[in-house]
């Protein structure tokens, strides 16, 4: 899911949204058309449980500070369908936007650590150093 095309002087990006999936019997990749997040790149993915999830990233496209992100998803692999996960828990307590973070899956938690964001109105961006889990409901 997603990733990103950039010019040579990366002045200019187009980010993807596209959704693939690969038959590891034929080798055959097919594209799914499905809503689900926005485009982006720098996100990560991990699979739990059945599901994949999907959290931060960015957008940028090449006319000023990029936009990261902070939305989580889940992914139904069996019906190629996304949800979003939000609730008023998951709004106060959880990562903020980045992208490049280290994202893996955990006997019943989702651990996410580090990566790098940037805020509008300043120079450098900033390394994350930060450690989240997400403890996840039977079956979720």
């Amino acid at each position: 899911f997603g990733g990103e095309l950039s010019t040579r002087k990366e002045t200019r990006f187009l980010h993807y949204r596209e959704l693939w999936s690969l038959n590891p019997v034929s080798w055959e990749w097919k594209l799914h058309e499905v809503a689900g997040p926005s485009a982006r790149s720098g996100h990560r993915l991990v699979a739990h449980g059945g599901f994949v999830y999907l959290f931060g990233g960015f957008q940028d496209a090449g006319q000023g500070s990029p936009v990261y992100l902070d939305d989580l998803w889940r992914l139904a692999p069996a019906s190629c369908k996304w949800s979003r996960l939000e609730n008023a828990y998951l709004a106060a307590n959880k990562p903020t936007a980045r992208s490049a973070f280290v994202f893996l899956s955990q006997a019943d938690h989702l651990v996410l650590y580090g990566g790098y964001t940037k805020v509008a109105g300043e120079v450098d961006g900033r390394v994350l150093h930060d450690l989240w889990t997400l403890q996840l409901a039977e079956g979720v």
